[in-house]
């Protein structure tokens, strides 16, 4: 029981760098208990006015306003992913689909902050660990810029900004056309900052 309520506690906090508070108290609220119901209730649009996307950020549980195949992945996650003491090799490899085979933010987003949470705590085999990276890694190079902003909060929790190529990404994002994710990129300290830790403008 302490171990479940530990590991619902560390996912809301890295939630808080990628979702915001109120995607923190829901993943709080229903980490542990409840098993997550593969259809969820459908609800209005996000406050960012993003209609469909599965942001979540105005849910008040995890998954909700999520249907279908973003509801059905979102309960795998949970139900039996996050359950494992370990990620196995497969674990990884769907949370690399899911972070990066399907279009919805939410799932996005969940799926590599469960990879860094797995790698910053050393939970997973052996044989995982390559996928894993690849999930927050490729986060870096996404489309969609609130995954390359998870992909910043996730490589800097999970100690993969120290890999050179990471390091050279982040510095590439600090120029990024979306300012939201420039911001960002320059508060993850790098080598050679300036002691506030943000790169010179």
């Amino acid at each position: 029981m302490q171990g479940n309520s530990t590991r619902g506690i560390v996912i809301a906090l890295l939630a808080v760098g990628v979702s915001g508070v109120a995607a923190a108290i829901s993943i709080a609220r229903v980490v542990s208990p409840p098993a997550l119901a593969p259809a969820a209730q459908t609800e209005s649009e996000s406050a960012s006015g993003c209609n469909g996307c599965g942001s979540g950020e105005t849910g008040t549980a995890v998954g909700a306003g999520l249907t279908g195949d973003a509801a059905v992945r979102m309960a795998r996650m949970e139900n039996e992913i996050a359950r494992h003491p370990k990620a196995t090799s497969e674990d990884a490899a769907y949370l690399h689909e899911c972070a990066h085979g399907v279009d919805d933010v939410f799932v996005q987003r969940w799926a590599i902050a469960m990879a860094s949470d797995r790698l910053a705590t050393d939970r997973y085999d052996a044989d995982a660990r390559q996928k894993l990276e690849d999930v927050i890694i490729d986060a870096l190079y996404h489309q969609n810029w609130r995954v390359r902003r998870v992909g910043l909060t996730t490589a800097q929790e999970c100690g993969l900004i120290a890999r050179t190529d990471v390091e050279a990404r982040v510095r590439e994002l600090r120029e990024d056309e979306r300012p939201e994710v420039a911001a960002r990129a320059s508060y993850v300290p790098l080598p050679g900052d300036s002691p506030s830790g943000a790169e010179a403008k």
